[in-house]
């Protein structure tokens, strides 16, 4: 399975706000995200700590849920743009409140060549103050197999970047699905060249 076409990006969209009594963070440009660790879409343990590095920046995009047209479409030009973020030392990582099983189901069924995390409580959205609201399942044809992705929670379309000392150095709430990878790459390849400059 391949991706879907930008038009996608329109499709699906998803109005969230935060659980009731859930503790949400204000975090802004400028500030530094506390260590944190996740799941990733292989059952293993990723640590923020372990991916800040010297020179090197990380994004990281929340979605709503995989398999969905525009977090397809937002997903999939992530991957294709990836050498050019690997070219400016640019790590990648998706985070949605789908679970491990259904993130092994999106990367293979999209070839995706970046990291899932999976925030199916939702705490990770709530330490970026991202609004979330209550998950749910999809059924969806993989393989000519009908597959049930099931997701905690239902997260919003935000993207963050972070520099090496995990500091946010971008932010951005009103993310354009299909558009979001090339914003993003954009503003990284500005801090580089300011970089050069001082």
């Amino acid at each position: 399975m391949r991706p879907l076409t930008i038009q996608t990006a329109l499709m699906g969209a998803m109005l969230l706000t935060p659980l009731l009594g859930a503790e949400t963070h204000n975090i802004d440009i400028g500030m530094i995200i506390t260590p944190f660790n996740a799941n990733t879409d292989q059952g293993a343990l990723w640590r923020l700590s372990d991916h800040l590095a010297d020179d090197q920046y990380l994004v990281i995009y929340f979605y709503p849920a995989a398999m969905t047209g525009g977090c397809t479409a937002q997903a999939c030009a992530y991957r294709d743009i990836s050498p050019q973020f690997k070219q400016l030392d640019v790590e990648v990582v998706g985070i949605s409140g789908d679970s491990v099983q259904g993130l092994q189901v999106f990367k293979e069924a999209y070839d995706l060549n970046f990291t899932l995390l999976s925030d199916v409580n939702g705490t990770l959205a709530q330490r970026f103050g991202v609004p979330y609201g209550d998950g749910g399942s999809l059924l969806r044809k993989v393989n000519d197999q009908e597959v049930t992705l099931n997701r905690g929670q239902s997260i919003s379309r935000w993207t963050f970047v972070l520099n090496a000392q995990g500091q946010v150095v971008f932010k951005d709430t009103q993310v354009n699905a299909g558009q979001d990878a090339n914003k993003v790459l954009d503003f990284i390849r500005r801090q580089k060249i300011e970089a050069k400059g001082d």
